[in-house]
């Protein structure tokens, strides 16, 4: 294992090779996503050039600490997604050198920024820098003007392009120096808690946004139509959704095949629907 002064935030050459790799790798985050875990392949493949040296002499750490990061669930923008890999990266990097980090606060910091970067990315480059590039542009092309896809192409891809190289280094350059603040003032099992908690309210929002379980029977009892999904809702809104995500999640746990597990969605969805409870 190299070892590496993780002291200081100067960019050792080492260290800028591992971020160039991770830098080109992170260019596949589109190309590499599904729908079971998103982005996490191509978040695996950017900690892998780190992962290659750190662990040199340790190939089953090398081995646990990749498909940690390839079978967890991530998605974020795009562009802020290098931000997320570099603190990986300087917590990877801690880990592997004296054990200081565990894996459950890698894992908890990493779905804690999921949410406030995908927030902050959509908001801000996709529907406000990309909107006036575009705008620029399509002026040009109305005219009849190579200059629009010209803009548009250099002034929102390119400008990308080199900011996401910036904010991978300012991940990482970040990550070193709060790991390194948090151990000096011995504060770290006060940031994996709160990056648990900031996490499971993560998970929480996206399986009520994205998890949609709606019972339509509505049975007549005593001349009055009751409606089942009100009475769910009184308990607790979402209710369903959660239940349901809590035991997929058991399932998958228990080494359950995901293909399957979506054949079984499919399915017993259409068989409640076909007898009118959904």
């Amino acid at each position: 294992m190299t070892k590496t002064n993780i002291k200081s935030n100067q960019l050792t050459k080492e260290d800028k090779e591992i971020l160039k790799k991770s830098y080109y790798y992170s260019m596949s985050i589109m190309m590499s996503t599904n729908q079971i875990t998103q982005q996490s392949k191509c978040y695996a493949m950017c900690m892998k050039p780190g992962l290659d040296i750190w662990y040199k002499e340790n190939p089953d750490e090398k081995r646990k600490a990749f498909f940690r990061h390839a079978n967890e669930f991530f998605n974020t923008n795009s562009t802020l997604f290098p931000l997320v890999t570099g603190i990986s990266l300087a917590m990877e990097k801690k880990k592997a050198l004296d054990g200081g980090v565990s894996d459950e606060l890698i894992t908890s910091v990493k779905t804690s920024l999921m949410g406030p970067t995908a927030g902050i990315g959509d908001s801000i480059i996709n529907n406000c820098f990309r909107t006036i590039i575009a705008g620029i542009a399509i002026g040009f092309g109305n005219q009849g003007s190579l200059l629009g896809p010209l803009i548009f192409l250099f002034g929102f891809g390119g400008v990308l392009m080199i900011a996401k190289w910036f904010i991978l280094k300012a991940g990482y350059q970040g990550g070193m120096s709060l790991i390194d603040k948090a151990f000096e003032q011995g504060i770290v099992p006060l940031i994996s808690k709160c990056a648990t908690i900031v996490g499971a309210i993560m998970i929480g929002a996206l399986c009520a946004t994205n998890v949609k379980v709606k019972i339509v029977s509505a049975p007549m009892i005593n001349g009055a139509e009751v409606v089942v999904q009100n009475i769910f809702d009184s308990i607790a809104p979402g209710l369903l959704s959660i239940l349901l995500f809590a035991w997929v999640f058991r399932r998958l746990q228990k080494g359950m095949n995901p293909t399957l597990m979506i054949f079984v969605l499919i399915l017993g969805s259409i068989l409640l629907a076909a007898i009118g409870i959904f």
